[in-house]
Parts: structure tokens; sequence; C-alpha cells
């Protein structure tokens, strides 16, 4: 089964976020989708530490896998949190 990557990505994207900053960038690798905290769409006044900012990728991911069980896939979700400038979240999509 072919994944659908830009319907999947492109339903992540329509999801909130502060001040509709959309903080978030999209890898597309074989068979899963990595999301990254687009730094440079930081808030510092109103959101000094990035916590409206880690709600927003929630947010796209949580559409993310709707969407892609909509399609028909299984997502496995893992969430790299260690250094901080390298956060990621990988969402592996299975048939």
């Amino acid at each position: 089964m072919k994944v659908p990557y830009e319907e999947l990505i492109q339903t992540a994207i329509k999801a909130p976020s502060g001040h509709n900053t959309q903080p978030w960038k999209f890898r597309v690798e074989e068979n899963a989708i990595i999301i990254y905290p687009y730094n440079e769409r930081t808030l510092p006044v109103v959101d000094a530490d990035n916590h409206a900012l880690f709600i927003s990728l929630g947010c796209a991911l949580e559409n993310l896998v709707i969407a892609a069980q909509h399609f028909g896939f299984k997502t496995n979700t893992t969430c790299y949190t260690g250094q901080a400038g390298n956060e990621s979240i990988v969402v592996q999509l299975t048939p």
C-alpha cells in the first residue's frame, strides 16, 4: 500500500498553533514522517518556554495520526526530547 505522504502532511498542518505560527517542519522517510519544531517561528515574548510550541506539535501529530488511520495505516509514535534543539517526533506508518 502506497503511503499518501502529501495528504497526511496537509492534514497535519491544519492543526491549531499559537498565533497561527505553524511552528513545525516535516521530513518524509520510507514509511515514516518526522515532525520537528521550527525554532525560527518561536514566540519568545508570549511563549518564553516554548510550551505553546510543543502543544502545537502535539496537535499536528494528532491530526497526522487520525489521517493515517483514515487511510488504513497503523501508527507507532516515538518522541525524542533529549537535547534542546534536537527534538523530534517520528511517526512510523504500517499498512
